[in-house]
């Protein structure tokens, strides 16, 4: 695999993982109005399954494998989305 190749897939995966904790919170927000255990538990698995999912098929289709480290690129993605969105509920002072 090329060094280009590798930095592509650091960015994709990044992305990914950004975009999967932002449509958590565009789930989250719809969920807000629905007062239902079994609906926020399914679309909390199910919004991290497709996350994994797309994570999985990215690895495959430009690198041919899956590796620790493709998961942390993923990860890494989602917690820098986690930061910079705001947090909902923090008090203004």
């Amino acid at each position: 695999m090329t060094v280009a190749v590798q930095i592509i897939l650091f960015f994709a995966l990044a992305a990914e993982g950004a975009l999967t904790r932002l449509a958590y919170r565009l789930l989250e927000k719809a969920r807000a109005k629905i007062k239902s255990k079994a609906l926020s538990i399914a679309t909390d698995v199910l919004t991290a399954l497709a996350g994994a999912g797309v994570m999985f098929l990215t690895c495959f289709l430009l690198a041919g494998t899956v590796r620790v480290f493709y998961a942390v690129f993923f990860l890494g993605g989602a917690v820098i989305m986690h930061f910079l969105l705001p947090a909902k509920g923090r008090e203004k002072a």
